[in-house]
């Protein structure tokens, strides 16, 4: 019964790898040949041909629909109602009323590209003036956070080393360098024998010429 199972199971694992694997070549004992590798079967474009071949026949029907636009003019232009754009930049082109008599009435100046975006950044400092005012006017209102706001601080985490202040900083540096001073003059006091270290340009007087011999300790 268990050799039965087995065998079972492995007809089944071989019967899933067919549909599993399609690409893969049939298994056969049998003398037959394959349906489409026989000498009159139809010739099989591969997958990139395919996609060749579909490419270009894209590329045709776009250049029809644009031949159709110049063929027929008079045609209504189909538009995608999910498309969205915005106006064209006209450039130097503008209708002043004042200075040009042949522009229609009611048509207003048009400002350049420069003056609109001027426009827009004096605007924006002016809404941003006029919310950092509130905050003083409204101290009692809640903080407006943003939900996207989810980060801590890397220096003032729970885990983070602790951060000494500019003063402590300085009174450090000051003590170590008393300290460096106290063991310097130290020094002379258990080092006697040691010569003076000076940058004065001056003699010693027990090492001058004309010096009483001294003897050795």
């Amino acid at each position: 019964a268990r050799a039965e199972a087995l065998a079972d199971a492995t007809r089944a694992k071989e019967v899933a790898s067919w549909y599993l694997h399609p690409e893969r070549k049939v298994q056969s004992g049998l003398q037959a040949r394959c349906y489409f590798d026989r000498a009159s079967a139809v010739p099989q474009e591969s997958r990139d041909y395919a996609d060749a071949r579909a490419e270009a026949l894209a590329d045709a029907k776009e250049a029809a629909a644009v031949a159709r636009w110049f063929l027929h003019p008079s045609a209504p232009v189909s538009v995608d109602p999910l498309c969205s754009a915005s106006a064209h930049d006209t450039g130097e082109l503008t209708y002043l009323n004042s200075t040009d008599s042949t522009a229609p009435k009611g048509i207003v100046d048009v400002p350049d590209a420069e003056e609109v975006a001027y426009r827009e950044q004096v605007l924006a400092d002016a809404a941003r003036a006029r919310e950092v005012a509130a905050w003083y006017l409204h101290p009692e209102r809640p903080v407006a956070v943003s939900p996207y706001a989810t980060s801590r601080c890397y220096f003032g985490r729970a885990s983070a080393a602790l951060q000494e202040s500019l003063d402590e900083a300085n009174a450090r540096a000051e003590a170590l360098a008393d300290a460096t001073r106290a063991k310097e003059v130290a020094s002379w006091y258990l080092h006697p024998e040691r010569k003076v270290q000076s940058g004065l340009q001056a003699r010693c007087y027990f090492d001058r010429a004309s010096a009483v011999p001294q003897e050795s300790r």
